[in-house]
């Protein structure tokens, strides 16, 4: 049985292909990454697989409408997918979390350089002629709290960095224990003593019914003043209105994400006003697994699983 696939966003298509051949099933790939929410809904009943990345919605409807058995994310994170229909529809959806971890985590600890020793600031003076040193004076990471919430693939990574940097590391995990804090030189604290406590923030979180704005007015009012935070998360870990207000007030001294409610980031967005307005804010266009190694690593660990899942139903 020949079995059809739809690869809805861009990824390395070689590298997709060499993990499907590793298989035993016979497939065929179209290849739509620019197609339309309105396209996709017309023909999502030809297909059995799909692949895709942020950009593609997989709701409701278009899983109730679809002929899919399963459905590979090219990256972190399932948020972009309706998990209940899929289930009520026999729908398996894989993603791929383990191989974009340390690129994340990098990414991560350059944008909390970025904020705190304003290096971009600094190249962009630069090449307006300007020598403003006095006015490009950083602060240092060493003996300073960073808390993590979130100690999970990426949240552990990222504490192993900030070790080396001469950071004191505590965290909040609803999940992990003390043993395995304790194993990567992390304290676990509530998320109060967290908030208060920390001089830098990073967030690595799923998004979803329990994490939805769990940083919501009242806690982001608690936040220890001048805190820099870096969230490639998502956006919607926030109470986006109040964290602005916190921005403007300087409670927040510095704040860098990568990721953004509405994807791609429209120009008129809160927060490439503030950076235009001269505060302390970065923003990139999810760029956080965006290295040709990881990229290569996921596009063949999803041909990987979409030829061993149709495999798997043959046998059956």
């Amino acid at each position: 049985m020949i079995r059809r696939i739809l690869v809805s966003d861009r990824i390395d298509l070689d590298a997709f292909m060499e993990g499907v051949k590793e298989g035993n099933s016979t497939v065929q790939v179209d290849v739509r990454p620019e197609i339309s929410a309105e396209e996709l809904r017309a023909i999502i009943k030809d297909y059995d697989g799909i692949v895709f990345r942020s950009r593609t919605k997989l709701d409701p409807e278009l899983l109730t409408n679809s002929n899919l058995l399963c459905a590979i994310r090219a990256g972190n994170g399932l948020d972009n997918v309706h998990l209940e229909t899929a289930r009520r529809r026999g729908i398996e959806v894989f993603n791929c979390p383990e191989l974009s971890k340390e690129d994340v985590a990098d990414y991560t600890m350059a944008m909390l350089v970025n904020l705190t020793r304003n290096i971009i600031k600094a190249h962009l003076s630069l090449l307006e002629g300007k020598w403003d040193r006095d006015m490009l004076t950083g602060s240092s990471f060493k003996h300073k709290t960073l808390g993590i919430v979130g100690l999970g693939r990426i949240g552990t990574e990222v504490a192993l960095r900030a070790r080396a940097h001469g950071m004191k590391v505590i965290a909040h995990d609803i999940e992990k224990m003390e043993e395995y804090a304790q194993k990567h030189n992390v304290r676990l604290v509530s998320l109060p003593e967290l908030l208060r406590q920390s001089d830098f923030l990073t967030l690595h979180l799923p998004l979803n019914t329990t994490t939805h704005r769990l940083l919501n007015r009242e806690k982001i009012s608690s936040l220890k003043k001048g805190v820099y935070i870096v969230n490639s998360s998502r956006e919607q870990l926030f109470d986006f209105p109040a964290l602005v207000e916190a921005i403007k007030s300087g409670q927040v001294a510095g704040y860098a994400t990568d990721v953004f409610e509405e994807e791609p980031l429209r120009s008129e967005h809160e927060l490439i006003t503030l950076a235009k307005q001269g505060y302390n804010v970065l923003v990139t266009p999810h760029i956080g697994a965006q290295v040709v190694e990881v990229q290569q690593s996921i596009a063949r660990d999803c041909g990987k699983k979409i030829v061993q899942f149709f495999d798997s139903l043959e046998k059956i």
